[in-house]
């Protein structure tokens, strides 16, 4: 039989965990689509590092809509980098980050992004799914360093 003195204990672990994570900035984010084969990230609200192949937190609209969705992708080029095309093909020096298509899976059009050296303050973002919404269309394009946060994949 479940005792107060129990279930007053459970609320005040509870509260306890709520502060600390306020507190910490510290807390368990989801990336529920097929663009990177990680699904569960800690995103830190304080700490900002920005390095090739991390990963971040940002915001964006999708293809088509005007709302923002919490978006999580793999940072694959940093400022002073050359996105190049061949082809299709995307490159950011010289490393293949995948095809371009014509449509979302919306059918809404997508754009190629144009070839360029990366900017201060700006990266390039991908997934690793060959449909995976990223930098590689001007729809998205670069992402500003200031709109971010660092996320660190678990599982």
């Amino acid at each position: 039989m479940l005792r107060l003195s129990d279930t007053l204990k459970f609320h005040r672990n509870g509260l306890l965990i709520v502060l600390a994570v306020y507190l910490i900035g510290v807390y368990p984010v989801f990336c529920l689509s097929e663009s990177l084969p990680q699904y569960i990230f800690l995103l830190n609200n304080h700490h900002k590092t920005f390095k090739r192949d991390g990963f971040i937190f940002f915001k964006a609209a999708l293809p088509g809509e005007q709302q923002k969705t919490a978006l999580i992708k793999q940072i694959k080029g940093v400022p002073g980098d050359r996105i190049a095309w061949r082809n299709n093909a995307c490159y950011v020096n010289d490393e293949l980050i995948g095809s371009a298509k014509l449509k979302a899976t919306n059918g809404v059009e997508l754009s190629r992004l144009k070839e360029q050296i990366i900017p201060p303050g700006k990266i390039f973002v991908a997934g690793t799914h060959p449909r995976s919404f990223d930098s590689r269309y001007q729809n998205l394009g670069l992402i500003d360093i200031d709109q971010v946060k660092t996320v660190y994949a678990l599982f």
